[in-house]
């Protein structure tokens, strides 16, 4: 059976104002403190929820580094699907004169 791993509010506390300050990625804090990014997002989400008088800020998230090379990728894949689109419209076509 896991134990669920507790955190002292000061490191909460502290997680948060570092979330929201936007300075670094979530995912960035949560591993400088030794946190799972998802425990840190709902830290984030639930101050958030309970107060939403304050001012809303972005969250920083890791954007891949290099958008380039996906880009081309996507590009590649995009064109074979279209390929694939086109060869199942001929044999579609086909099929249906040669019953």
């Amino acid at each position: 059976m896991k134990h669920q791993k507790r955190y002292d509010d000061q490191l909460k506390q502290q997680a948060i104002e570092m979330a929201l300050e936007g300075s670094k990625s979530v995912a960035q804090i949560a591993r400088d403190l030794d946190i799972k990014d998802n425990t840190l997002y709902g830290w984030v989400d639930k101050h958030r929820r309970d107060n939403p008088d304050k001012a809303s800020t972005k969250l920083v998230v890791a954007i891949p580094v290099d958008l380039e090379a996906q880009n081309r990728k996507l590009k590649r894949e995009l064109a074979r699907a279209l390929e694939d689109v086109e060869l199942l419209k001929k044999a579609a076509a086909y099929f249906a004169v040669h019953k």
